[in-house]
């Protein structure tokens, strides 16, 4: 195995299995110093004749590449492979007669395929990362809740007023029927009711305001 680096406008480096260290001049070429032929590594010679379209295909990648300075190598070469994807595509594209420059034809691509995403119905666009902000001053999990105790004011008077509780009112044993033991007719009234509920019923603070707004069956 040959390793060698010939200098040309850069250093390119070559690792060969075919070939030596040995020079051969170039045909038409020579030092305009001293007019002799001029010389290069037989790899390297072998490797203009024969390479193909691989130069012209890295050229054309070259002049709107996504690639940027990162230390991970993975993303280098993810956005490599997308260049060559797009650059095949583009050469695709001249083949059926397209007349856009690669430049144009990328830019398509790009608004296509960002308008394809964000019209889609099943796309769900992700949450914002971050802590909340601290202007709202509102815990995260109470944000979205309007139903709080708040005291139950009279229409007439704007004071405190009682009323029964609706929790309390339903449990009470019927007219007529026997008590057992611990139950009581009495009904409790309370001084708050729920501010979020369109009937602003009147709640104990407990448990019946819990038990209104997690039950659904609370009746006796």
């Amino acid at each position: 195995m040959a390793v060698l680096v010939w200098c040309d406008k850069r250093n390119v480096n070559v690792i060969t299995t075919s070939h030596d260290s040995s020079l051969m001049p170039v045909p038409g070429k020579s030092d305009k110093i001293t007019g002799q032929p001029l010389q290069k590594p037989t790899a390297i010679q072998d490797y203009n004749q024969y390479m193909g379209v691989v130069d012209k295909s890295d050229q054309m990648v070259l002049l709107n590449s996504t690639l940027r300075k990162t230390l991970k190598w993975t993303k280098k070469l993810f956005f490599h492979l997308l260049d060559l994807s797009v650059t095949n595509s583009f050469i695709l594209y001249q083949i059926q007669g397209g007349r856009w420059t690669h430049f144009k034809f990328a830019k398509s691509l790009c608004q296509e395929l960002i308008s394809a995403a964000t019209e889609d119905t099943e796309y769900v666009k992700p949450k914002r990362a971050g802590r909340v902000s601290s202007a709202t001053n509102v815990r995260p999990e109470c944000r979205d809740s309007t139903h709080w105790p708040v005291k139950n004011l009279s229409m007439q008077s704007g004071k405190n007023s009682m009323r029964a509780c609706v929790v309390c009112k339903s449990q009470t044993p019927s007219a007529g029927r026997r008590l057992t033991k611990g139950e009581s007719r009495k009904r409790k009234q309370s001084r708050y009711m729920c501010e979020g509920c369109e009937d602003h019923p009147a709640l104990c603070i407990t448990p019946c305001f819990k038990v209104y707004h997690t039950q659904k069956n609370y009746y006796a």
